[in-house]
């Protein structure tokens, strides 16, 4: 490169050296900004101490609160069930047949609680011992503890025959039982009779509308010869069928669902009251061709032949 031409390489007009040198100011202003920044900005730092004595005061706060509850529920423990259950306010002895709605919740049940007992009594339910308030749903083993010293049952309340002593019975002392009368507990007393059997007694029962024979227990579900014998000599059927059916005025819808009928039959024998102007006796249902001898006779205890 000749003399000439390194000189042409660095020589500047007037805008380029104007440029370059404002160009080296912006160069070593930013090379200056962190030193200067430095000098003059303190980072602030953040006193947490007040916010720290703060969290330590809402944190002692929770555990007092703690503290109060765990008192309160030693306090009531006497009186309440898994915290649910309302305190016992007014003791006092109480038969629970029958009794009020108002005397239930002294007792510190709640209205579902008491609803469910009304209906277990609206069944045809009774308590004849102290530990049949127990099995009600809802009636739990420490409400029952609570309750039970102060329960009591007239012996006049117990709809039931004392009958003789046998091998058969659960107890060393049997009674008879009624088995139109009996729930499902007083019939799971009867030895071979547990929660299921006693259930479908009932059920079948209610659609019978009674027994008029203990014998008719075979036709429960299940049911056999042996089972009956283990217990007949301790059942009655008492004043029998609590349910009749009027006959003469009854229509084929209302009797199709009994056990010993069906839709066909009982069409059949509201065509012959129609024809015979009505039913005297069960000699006039004799000649339905329709209705077996072994069907007249298991049917015949229900009719109510009036008009």
């Amino acid at each position: 490169m000749t003399p000439n031409k390194f000189k042409e390489f660095f020589d500047f007009n007037s805008t380029e050296r104007r440029g370059s040198i404002v160009l080296i100011i912006l160069s070593f202003t930013i090379l200056l900004i962190p030193s200067v920044y430095s000098r003059f900005y303190r980072p602030e730092i953040e006193d947490i101490t007040a916010f720290s004595k703060d969290i330590l005061a809402f944190e002692e706060g929770l555990r007092r609160d703690t503290l109060k509850q765990g008192d309160l529920k030693n306090d009531t423990l006497s009186g309440f069930s898994n915290n649910k259950q309302e305190f016992i306010t007014i003791p006092f002895l109480f038969n629970p047949n029958g009794l009020s709605n108002e005397n239930w919740r002294k007792l510190g049940l709640k209205d579902w609680q008491i609803k469910v007992i009304k209906n277990y009594e609206a069944k045809g339910g009774r308590f004849y011992k102290k530990e049949d308030l127990k099995k009600i749903y809802g009636i739990d083993g420490n409400l029952y503890m609570k309750l039970e010293p102060y329960i009591t049952i007239p012996q006049s309340q117990v709809s039931r025959k004392e009958a003789p002593n046998t091998s058969c019975s659960k107890a060393s002392k049997q009674l008879l039982i009624d088995i139109n009368e009996a729930d499902t507990n007083m019939l799971m007393e009867l030895r071979g009779i547990g929660p299921a059997f006693a259930r479908r007694i009932v059920k079948y029962r209610e659609k019978l509308g009674g027994f008029y024979s203990v014998d008719q227990l075979l036709e429960v579900y299940g049911f056999d010869s042996q089972r009956l014998g283990l217990i007949k000599e301790l059942c009655t059927v008492g004043k029998g069928p609590y349910r009749m059916i009027p006959i003469n005025t009854v229509s084929a819808q209302e009797i199709k669902y009994h056990p010993y009928l069906s839709y066909e039959l009982a069409k059949k024998l509201i065509d012959a009251r129609i024809q015979k102007g009505g039913f005297r006796s069960a000699l006039d249902i004799k000649g339905v061709p329709e209705i077996s001898d072994e069907v007249l006779r298991k049917i015949i205890p229900y009719f109510n032949f009036q008009n």
